[in-house]
């Protein structure tokens, strides 16, 4: 039990997929009954089982179209697959140099300067205080914490 949560949480949360939200979604609205969806985002066994499967009979595709319409869908090494891209173009060029990411972040507004990191560990916050593994009052203190870095 308790080494697999940890090892889970030593992994970045924000890990983001190349892969584009938009792309996975028209494909997946067009072409997911053949699940041409996740060949694009590199589930190539899963992709020929819906291939040959018609989609699960569309159950199968109507359940991933709602998780990429939602942002649950991973790629098939498990990162996120993101409605903004403006987002993805910030994180790749914070992996340059941190002075660029600086000067870039001083010209953008406020909501866009939003650190990545921080908003992936808003999100896990809020998700256990839905399980009901936080209190309010935990999620409220978390939250004030990584705001005020």
């Amino acid at each position: 039990g308790t080494t697999m949560n940890e090892t889970k949480q030593v992994q970045p949360v924000s890990e983001i997929s190349p892969s584009e939200w938009s792309i996975t979604l028209v494909l997946c609205i067009f072409l997911g009954g053949w699940g041409v969806h996740r060949f694009y985002v590199g589930k190539v066994g899963t992709g020929l089982l819906m291939l040959f499967t018609f989609g699960g009979l569309l159950i199968w595709w109507l359940i991933d179209l709602i998780m990429i319409a939602t942002e649950s869908f991973t790629d098939h090494e498990g990162r996120k697959i993101p409605y903004s891209v403006a987002s993805q173009s910030t994180t790749t060029q914070s992996t340059t140099t941190t002075n660029t990411q600086n000067d870039l972040q001083d010209a953008l507004p406020l909501d866009q300067k939003f650190d990545k990191k921080v908003a992936a560990e808003l999100r896990e916050l809020a998700s256990l205080k839905e399980e009901g593994i936080l209190t309010d009052e935990e999620f409220e203190k978390k939250k004030k914490e990584l705001l005020n870095l």
